[in-house]
């Protein structure tokens, strides 16, 4: 219930403004940054998932093309 539907007045901590001060601005207690929405991330950990599909796959055909070239 609300200070103003109780009738009550509101409390103020003394030391709020040096609480604030040491601790208000820190990343775990006020995030930097805020995500609307997982769509980045997630594009994000598909694209990284992509590279790594394509570097695998470049690496076994220049593995594909040593062995041929040996054996020629």
């Amino acid at each position: 219930m609300s200070n103003k539907a109780s009738g009550q007045r509101a409390i103020k901590f003394d030391l709020f403004d040096e609480m604030d001060t040491i601790f208000g601005r820190q990343p775990n207690v006020q995030p930097l940054a805020v995500a609307r929405t997982s769509r980045g991330i997630n594009n994000m950990l598909a694209t990284n998932q992509m590279k790594g599909q394509k570097e695998k796959m470049r690496a076994a055909k220049e593995h594909i093309l040593l062995k041929t070239n040996r054996s020629i």
